[in-house]
């Protein structure tokens, strides 16, 4: 009875939270102070399906979840190490395949129920079994509980980075009492027999500070304050996700009073903020735009050809568009981790070269046609715009370009499905580890999406399954840089930028805070 006379509360607080915030952005009210000391309205631009944490595979639906859902494991802001969470110590075999956590004591959801080592064998082994795109994550390992509060994870490989994984939003634990009464099931046969739909986008059972009380597609998202939370009340109680895809009108709210807090503006635009109504944080994000080259649709299973496309592309145009602070990536590992190559190791821009390679691969006359979502958004730059700088720059070499861009959800399907030639992609890692990104490993979640195999690229492969094994530091570094080096070389992934995100605020409020994932925990944020 509790809970359900909460929710309505929480339900009637947040529609008029909504309503107001709604007023401010459209009819730009000017104030110098947030509403209310209680409230907060967060402009993100949106590409989130689910808010289901076994399914979530997007940045905007991981930022909320990271709001909602506790982990085994987090990264502190500003710290590179990984700290404790719901598991407050570890202990590794030397051979990193075994992890035994002991869970935190006194640990409640926000339907009261306390955690235990059940719920977290249950949440994960939900992920892996319903087979959805983060169900990677728990390729080859093996979880159970050792008693209450003690849970042992196994691995066939060695898996030095397993803490820094658990740190994925996809890891978050939830009630799985709670979880089972809207149909969720962490059978082997939850692909098919989870029942549970879009439970999860309108109701939470997670322990983080705050819980999910709507959820409107395309729309909002409101949050309210989690009052089983062990850590202290935030200020802000109520947040509302408000979609946001236009930067002026960040711009234009989080000065005006129509939001508090805007996470989409990109550097290039930073400038046109009056700094004497808002703060900004600034910050690296540990992500590369690539494009992709499929190894059997169009002219690009040519090494010429994709070889010409990589010396062709304007890599400092790229980083123009993307303003102060982003770099042009050296690899498909970014900059900010460790096994990431030098800058010495970044592509030089040769238009000579470039036009040598296309007339060598004999197919010039062959289009290249580039797949991109048309509406999504990296460190607050349209893809769009990124994509019409390549598509000039290789029509220099002599390339027919080709742009489609289509909605992110219809983009992304396809490309995830293997069906275009050419893809221009982020991609946000899950956790901020080198090894995350051996996913571009032929026969890798990303080499298989254009149809590469470990059988063409056995050297590729080999050096991968070494970084990979390799649980030593330094060695660990090498065997990772060994690896893009000849990554690139193929040149069947092109590194292009990295960008940062900035944390824009309203005037007032303090905790600004981003960690190494690029995330921002709102309940830090006071005022």
């Amino acid at each position: 009875m509790h809970q359900k006379t909460r929710r309505a509360r929480l339900t009637m607080a947040f529609a008029a939270l909504s309503a107001a915030a709604l007023t401010l952005s459209a009819c730009s009210v000017t104030t110098e102070e947030p509403a209310s000391d209680q409230s907060m309205v967060v402009d993100l631009s949106f590409a989130m399906t689910t808010l289901d944490p076994a399914k979530a595979f997007d940045v905007s639906a991981s930022f909320v979840l990271s709001q909602v859902y506790e982990t085994l494991t987090r990264y502190e802001p500003g710290d590179s190490e990984v700290s404790p969470s719901l598991a407050e110590s570890w202990e590794v075999s030397d051979d990193a395949t075994e992890y035994t956590f002991a869970l935190k004591p006194g640990v409640t959801f926000s339907t009261g129920a306390a955690m235990t080592s059940a719920d977290v064998v249950f949440a994960f082994n939900r992920l892996k079994n319903i087979q959805d795109s983060p169900a990677y994550l728990m390729d080859g390992l093996t979880v159970t509980a050792e008693d209450d509060l003690t849970v042992k994870i196994v691995s066939e490989t060695p898996l030095p980075q397993l803490p820094s994984m658990l740190t994925s939003m996809n890891f978050g634990v939830y009630d799985s009492a709670a979880a089972k009464e809207i149909g969720a099931t962490d059978a082997p046969d939850a692909a098919t027999s989870d029942t549970s739909g879009t439970g999860f986008d309108t109701a939470s059972f997670g322990s983080g500070p705050y819980e999910i009380t709507r959820y409107e597609p395309n729309s909002q998202v409101g949050l309210e304050y989690n009052d089983t939370f062990l850590g202290d009340e935030p200020t802000f109680t109520t947040v509302v996700f408000q979609n946001t895809t236009s930067t002026q009108q960040q711009l234009l709210n989080v000065q005006n009073g129509g939001s508090q807090v805007a996470l989409n503006i990109p550097s290039t635009q930073l400038a046109q903020l009056d700094e004497s109504k808002v703060d900004i944080q600034s910050q690296p994000l540990p992500q590369v735009v690539y494009i992709a080259l499929s190894n059997t649709i169009g002219a690009t299973h040519n090494a010429d050809y994709r070889e010409a496309v990589a010396l062709g592309i304007d890599y400092d145009g790229l980083v123009s568009i993307g303003g102060p602070g982003t770099v042009q990536a050296t690899g498909v590992i970014p900059s900010t981790l460790a096994g990431a190559l030098p800058e010495s190791a970044a592509t030089t821009r040769d238009l000579e070269g470039a036009k040598a390679a296309l007339e060598r691969s004999g197919l010039a006359s062959e289009p290249l046609v580039i797949s991109f979502g048309s509406d999504y958004v990296v460190g607050g730059v349209d893809m769009s715009a990124l994509a019409q700088k390549v598509q000039s720059s290789l029509e220099e070499v002599g390339f027919t370009v080709t742009l489609d861009g289509a909605p992110t959800q219809v983009s992304r399907t396809a490309n995830q499905q293997g069906l275009v030639g050419a893809a221009m992609w982020p991609f946000p890692p899950d956790y901020p580890d080198a090894s995350q990104f051996l996913i571009y490993q032929p026969d890798g979640l990303l080499g298989t999406r254009i149809h590469w195999t470990a059988a063409e690229a056995p050297e590729i492969a080999a050096l991968g399954e070494a970084a990979q094994s390799e649980v030593s530091g330094e060695a660990r570094v090498e065997a990772f840089q060994k690896w893009g080096e000849a990554l690139n070389a193929e040149h069947r992934f092109i590194p292009l930028v990295t960008m940062p995100t900035n944390l824009v605020v309203a005037k007032g409020i303090t905790g600004l805070n981003v960690d190494i994932n690029g995330t921002t925990y709102l309940d830090l944020l006071g005022n």
